[in-house]
């Protein structure tokens, strides 16, 4: 039998269940959004389609709306509750004289800051955000453009070796390792130089706008991470 202590113990804090709720929410509110753009559009080409299906895709995960997400990011880094429930570690099998048990062990690896998760986060966001755009821009290719299908196929290459620079990169960084932030910046910086050229050149303004702009906006928040993380580091460092 459960006593009621033991009941209070392995329930969620209410900033849990309310991070929870804000996620679904956001999820929710993107599917629709996103159907409504596509019912109302003048034009429901290949490109919108693509778009669309992408934007459903990303409503499984976090998503970006205004409100919703100030309110998630405000629980993540505001709320004691919710800080204690995410610092806990997995637990372990362990045998010590006690016997064989499972016990909450720390990882070996240096403790990482929120803001270089942030920072990973927002970078392998780079990787999708340049393939969908490539993939918008076979509609180009089916319109006779033949001379974009190089740069077409290029774009896909160079989407997919960004997600395993990206890999490498933060591989290093969450173990502490200085070169591998600035490895990270010199990877940000030409992402950017190969995306938005293509997007201006085979999608338009529109694409540049649609397109290049999460990706200006994912690439400004993995180096802004970066630099809180760096500064964090040695506020501690003089501190101590």
């Amino acid at each position: 039998m459960r006593t009621a202590a033991e009941t209070t113990e392995v329930r969620r804090p209410s900033a849990v269940r309310a991070l929870t709720t804000l996620l679904a929410v956001t999820a929710a509110a993107t599917v629709v959004v996103e159907l409504l753009n596509f019912w109302y559009a003048p034009e429901q080409g290949f490109g919108l389609a693509v778009r669309t299906g992408w934007a459903l895709l990303r409503s499984l995960g976090f998503l970006l709306l205004t409100t919703l997400c100030a309110a998630v990011v405000w629980l993540l880094y505001r709320s004691p509750a919710l800080a204690g429930h995410l610092v806990r570690h997995r637990p372990r099998l362990v045998v010590d004289r006690r016997g064989v048990r499972l016990r909450e062990i720390p990882p070996r690896r240096p403790e990482v800051s929120g803001w270089l998760l942030t920072g990973r986060v927002a970078a392998f966001t780079y990787s999708p955000l340049m393939l969908v755009p490539a993939l918008v821009a076979c509609g180009a290719v089916l319109d006779g453009r033949l001379a974009a299908v190089p740069a077409v196929l290029l774009w896909f290459a160079a989407g997919i070796l960004t997600s395993y620079a990206v890999l490498f990169c933060t591989a290093f960084l969450l173990r502490g390792k200085h070169w591998a932030r600035t490895l990270l910046v010199v990877v940000t910086f030409a992402v950017l130089a190969v995306d938005l050229p293509l997007c201006w050149w085979l999608l338009g303004a529109d694409g540049l706008v649609r397109d290049g702009g999460p990706l200006v906006a994912a690439a400004a928040l993995t180096l802004y991470a970066l630099h809180r993380a760096t500064r964090a580091e040695h506020s501690g460092m003089r501190a101590s």
